[in-house]
């Protein structure tokens, strides 16, 4: 072609290297445009595939992580102690000296919770603040509420958890065995409270959209 022969003397361009131009003008435009649905609709595609894919994760995560609720008990924190004994004539009974302590700790959660027992796995985070002890000097008690102190002295924490759990059960949850994760802590503190994190885990189900 004679344009092909000028743009090689113009440009030095070899002859292997050339690609020769369309006949038509009209031939370039409709490749572009072609090029620009094709590429269009890559897009397209990629980003409803992303779309899709970020509903499945939140749809995922809100039944995975489920919900969670605090319930803040106002008092120094109760230990579990262990059941008494006492004789009625010929028979030895059993029975529970903390009934008030827990009838009053119930009555608090169940002022909080208002939601019927869960039948689901339960997550429980237990924080029990205790007081501290008034005949501390000044310098310990500001360590003690910065947390640079830890409570090492009774109650035990397992106790503490035991007194919870038992006012916990019927109440909050079905039964104790729905429990698949706890953590606890006790520490001292101005203001004695039981803090006590429950979170539940919904029904996992396949998510079809």
């Amino acid at each position: 072609m004679k344009i092909e022969g000028e743009f090689q003397k113009r440009k030095g361009i070899p002859k292997l290297l050339f690609h020769p131009l369309p006949k038509r003008a009209f031939e370039i435009s409709s490749i572009f445009e072609e090029d620009k649905k094709r590429i269009k609709e890559s897009i397209r595609e990629r980003e409803s595939q992303l779309l899709k894919g970020r509903k499945q994760y939140l749809n995922f995560n809100r039944r995975v992580m489920g919900a969670y609720a605090v319930l803040e008990i106002p008092g120094k924190p109760i230990a579990k102690k262990r059941p008494r004994f006492a004789r009625k004539g010929n028979f030895v009974i059993t029975y529970n000296p903390q009934q008030t302590e827990e009838g009053r700790f119930i009555l608090n959660v169940q002022q909080k919770w208002k939601k019927r027992p869960l039948e689901v796995p339960i997550r429980l985070v237990l924080v029990f603040e205790m007081p501290i002890p008034k005949s501390s000097p000044a310098s310990q008690k500001k360590l003690m509420k910065q947390g640079w102190i830890s409570h090492t002295k009774k109650p035990d924490l397992d106790n503490l958890i035991k007194f919870v759990k038992d006012c916990l059960n019927g109440v909050v949850y079905r039964d104790d065995s729905q429990i698949i994760s706890l953590n606890a802590e006790k520490k001292y503190s101005d203001d004695p409270k039981t803090k006590i994190l429950v979170g539940w885990i919904e029904s996992l189900e396949e998510d079809e959209s």
